[in-house]
């Protein structure tokens, strides 16, 4: 993965100095040949180098690949709090659903793929049978850059396939987590309702002292998990900063160019399976940490309600523990998953990245319409 990424940097050199379609379809840099500019390369390169992180993530550093396991392959009621359920449903079932129902847009972004590669190989044939005597017509020589042709192509095909892997596998992964991790907050915030009236008598204030000892620890597990799964935060991070600007470039290219539909074809169906992670996927990790936060507040709220009212039944020690866990929330750092070792994942910051995005969208607008102004000024002159 890291050859493929250091050869389309190769090709972003080479096509900013030389521009030649034989070499081109010959070498398979797909992108000058489908009209793309250099930049495009750069961007397949970090693209590469993100799929590679994200392969490693998943095969050599997972620590949740046991949890997930027990929920998705076993399918493990007891993976969750008693009496295992969310809402009407067994917490195991629900997040089977989502995910099934996941997969249907995956079988749909991998037609796609195989698509983009079926047309990629017409346009190959098509090259080759224009400059047939190229190819055929000067011997021996001919016949070996037909076969140099076909085995970049299929180097870039298996990249190609490789890196949908792996964005799709991480996706899938990491929705299915996000949904885990959301479904443990809820069964724990479920221990909260309803215990707000309680009358001031020895039983009833013992009883909810146990409830919550017992939310203590649930929501103490719940944060490990959270920290466990900060891998696919820093996945977050690293998807974020090369497809924002992929995103636009290419959002900007179908729009601003004159085109082919196959190249349309191809470039939609990247845009869309790109929005997807850029906002689909962001916003589940705020969902995720707002669920994990409204527990921790309803906490704070019964404890600064019921901590005035001594009662002499009850273990100190258990107390002050669970005061001590309430007032380590009272914090401007916010627990829950943040991007890599940065902020916290909100709504607030998902609305930020959405004005990055636009931003970017108009950066890049603007440096293509001036490319294309001068381009023009210097075929004129």
């Amino acid at each position: 993965m890291i050859w493929l990424a250091i050869r389309h940097v190769y090709f972003a050199i080479r096509r900013h100095h030389i521009r030649d379609q034989f070499w081109d379809v010959i070498n398979s840099d797909m992108l000058d040949e489908l009209g793309f500019d250099y930049w495009s390369n750069i961007f397949v390169a970090a693209l590469v180098y993100q799929s590679y992180r994200f392969m490693k993530m998943l095969y050599l550093d997972n620590p949740t690949a046991q949890i997930l396991d027990r929920i998705l392959i076993l399918r493990e009621n007891r993976s969750f709090y008693y009496p295992y359920r969310y809402n009407r449903y067994f917490a195991v079932d629900f997040i089977v659903s989502i995910i099934k129902f996941w997969l249907c847009f995956v079988y749909l972004f991998k037609i796609s793929i195989d698509l983009c590669i079926i047309s990629l190989v017409g346009t190959a044939i098509e090259f080759i049978w224009n400059n047939f005597n190229e190819f055929f017509g000067i011997g021996f020589f001919g016949y070996i850059q037909l076969i140099q042709c076909i085995i970049n192509r299929l180097i870039f095909f298996i990249g190609l396939y490789v890196y949908g892997h792996g964005n799709i596998l991480m996706a899938t992964i990491v929705i299915a987590y996000l949904m885990a991790i959301y479904v443990f907050c809820w069964q724990t915030g479920q221990l909260l309702l309803h215990r707000g009236n309680h009358h001031r008598n020895n039983k009833s204030s013992i009883n909810l002292w146990r409830m919550l000892k017992r939310f203590h620890m649930r929501h103490i597990k719940n944060l490990k998990r959270i920290q466990t799964g900060n891998i696919y935060s820093r996945a977050l991070l690293l998807y974020l900063l090369p497809n924002i600007p992929f995103n636009c470039y290419l959002l900007i290219f179908v729009v601003c160019m004159k085109t082919t539909w196959i190249i349309r074809f191809i470039s939609c169906s990247v845009i869309t399976s790109e929005i997807y992670g850029i906002f689909g996927v962001h916003i589940l990790f705020a969902l995720a940490n707002r669920q994990f936060q409204k527990s921790s507040i309803r906490f704070m709220h019964i404890l600064a309600d019921k901590h005035q009212h001594f009662n002499s039944h009850i273990d100190l020690a258990n107390r002050l523990k669970l005061v001590n866990y309430g007032q380590n929330f009272h914090s401007k750092n916010k627990y829950g998953f943040t991007y890599g070792k940065l902020q916290l994942i909100t709504m607030n910051e998902c609305f930020k990245y959405f004005l990055l995005y636009s931003q970017s969208l108009m950066f890049i607008y603007v440096h293509v319409l001036i490319l294309d102004i001068l381009f023009h000024s210097y075929s004129v002159i």
